[in-house]
């Protein structure tokens, strides 16, 4: 199924050291709703793309929000929200948007970072966001409301990587889904790229105790996703959980697209990029990671998986 990404605008109420957004990007803050219809018009003559990402920022404080949902709704994409949920701490906006979205095709994705209050605040920038995120998805699951609570891997927030998850599996129902990433340190990450950097091999041993814990308490079957993520983070039994390598979007839009308005097959800045992977075995079905981190460290930073029998 291809996927569309539109940035509604820029403008945010956290400031997330792992944002991906350049100084260049946040010149630009908004699209309007006219301008959001025109493009959208652009993306539906395009047969491939069902599937839309609206994203910012953050999409929610948009203040045509709920009109640009019903509008994408009406023109029968799948929908996926990419939003931090404080706005959903409202409960009386979480229902008038359960009103707007379908019945099927539909989902938000919000970023937990820690379940440490301390550690998920120093990465959001604001004080109390855990309790403010943690707030709106309570509201969005007693609504039955599709979530996916996604965790970016860095290094302030990995010593509490199980711990977190420990949290949030007994706090949430199955219907919950997690998925885990590979950081983009591009925007302002990059600028914060010496604090959050930390290597598949420190990730590894978190990862897999996590996924262990979490395959011995799932009575029913949570969602479990990795993307923009190396098979070589972990032991072969667990990529079960993992995506394959994306080819990227077949349409993006956002605030700092206003000359060409709409730009078309937008090939992936995440893959199997690091020389040494041309001879692994698994590489064309391998997520890979962001090329911003083979950049940062271009020696080192994955283990190809050899073909036994070429050995």
């Amino acid at each position: 199924m291809g996927t569309s990404y539109l940035a509604i605008w820029y403008e945010c109420n956290h400031q997330c050291l792992c944002c991906p957004l350049t100084t260049y990007d946040r010149l630009h803050k908004r699209l309007s709703f006219d301008e959001i219809k025109d493009r959208v018009a652009l993306i539906k003559r395009q047969d491939t793309v069902p599937h839309i990402v609206l994203s910012g920022g953050e999409p929610m404080l948009h203040p045509d929000f709920l009109k640009i949902l019903e509008f994408v709704v009406g023109e029968g994409f799948h929908i996926t929200v990419l939003s931090n949920a404080t706005r959903c701490k409202n409960l009386d906006f979480v229902r008038r948007m359960k009103q707007i979205i379908p019945e099927n095709g539909f989902d938000i994705v919000t970023a937990i970072h820690s379940s440490t209050p301390a550690i998920h605040d120093k990465l959001t920038g604001v004080s109390g966001s855990l309790l403010e995120t943690l707030a709106g998805l309570d509201h969005l699951v007693e609504e039955e409301i599709p979530v996916t609570i996604k965790h970016i891997f860095n290094r302030l927030s990995h010593p509490t990587l199980v711990e977190t998850f420990q949290y949030l599996e007994e706090h949430y129902p199955p219907q919950v889904g997690f998925q885990f990433c590979t950081m983009d340190y591009s925007g302002r990450a990059g600028k914060n790229i010496k604090e959050l950097f930390v290597t598949m091999e420190d990730i590894r041993e978190p990862v897999e105790k996590m996924l262990d814990y979490l395959e011995m308490r799932m009575v029913k079957k949570r969602n479990i996703s990795f993307i923009e993520t190396p098979f070589c983070l972990t032991d072969p039994y667990y990529w079960k959980y993992f995506n394959n390598a994306s080819n990227g979007l077949d349409t993006y839009i956002a605030p700092n697209t206003d000359e060409r308005q709409v730009d078309y097959e937008v090939s992936s800045e995440c893959g199997p990029f690091y020389e040494p992977c041309e001879k692994c075995a698994v590489k064309q079905w391998c997520a890979g990671t962001w090329r911003t981190a083979y950049k940062y460290r271009p020696t080192g930073l994955l283990k190809p998986i050899c073909n036994m029998q070429n050995e």
